[in-house]
C-alpha cells in the first residue's frame, strides 16, 4: 500500500509517500504510476514556481517540504488528486493529513 502524509504548519506544507500500492506487478501498477506521476509534478511545480524547499527521493519514498501561497496551492492540488486515488483504489492507497 501507497501512505501519502499531508502536512500544514503555518504556510509550510510537507508530504510524505511511502510503499508501493500493489495494485500489479512492478512495471505494471497504474495506481503506483499515477501516484508517482501526481508526485513528481508537485515536486516540479513546487521548483519551478520557487518554493521548494526540501526534496528527498529513493527507496520507494518521496518528501517534500514548500512554503508559500504557490506552494499551498500546488499542496492542496496534490491532496485532491491523491484522495481521488484513495477512493477509488482503498486497497491500494491511503491518505493521511490535510493541507487544506
Amino acid at each position: 500500500m501507497t501512505t501519502i502524509e499531508l502536512v500544514r504548519d503555518k504556510r509550510r506544507f510537507y508530504t510524505l509517500v511511502d510503499g508501493h500500492a500493489g495494485y500489479d506487478d512492478a512495471g505494471r501498477d497504474i495506481v503506483c504510476a499515477g501516484v508517482s506521476a501526481l508526485t513528481y509534478a508537485l515536486a516540479a511545480g513546487l521548483n519551478d514556481c520557487g518554493v521548494l524547499l526540501k526534496y528527498e527521493s529513493g527507496d520507494g519514498r518521496e518528501e517534500m517540504y514548500g512554503a508559500g501561497g504557490a506552494a499551498r496551492v500546488l499542496f492542496r492540488t496534490f491532496e485532491l488528486a491523491v484522495q481521488e486515488l484513495a477512493r477509488q483504489y482503498p486497497e491500494h492507497v491511503r491518505v493521511n493529513g490535510t493541507v487544506q
